[in-house]
């Protein structure tokens, strides 16, 4: 299969419609900042289409796990430095 990134694109736009549905259901949220929504989506989208992109043209599945398993760590490291975790 080397459509990846139909699929994404069907997948964002099933998000955008059942977000659409669930905002005429229970209204919009006032005072909402909406580009860091849109910043976080786009990311997460970008995400996904580059992971099948990379799998359908040959990277392995378990090194594509091993580098997504790896992206906590950094997070994690900066909670300790900049929040004050323990």
């Amino acid at each position: 299969f080397k459509q990846a990134w139909l699929l994404q694109v069907f997948e964002a736009i099933a998000n955008v419609i059942v977000g659409f549905i669930g905002m005429q259901i229970m209204g919009p949220t006032p005072n909402l900042p909406l580009k860091p929504f849109a910043v976080s989506g786009a990311t997460q989208v970008s995400s996904k289409a580059f992971t099948s992109l990379a799998l359908a043209h040959g990277l392995s599945f378990p090194v594509a796990t091993l580098a997504k398993s790896g992206k906590m760590a950094p997070v994690m490291l900066g909670s300790l430095i900049l929040g004050g975790a323990s």
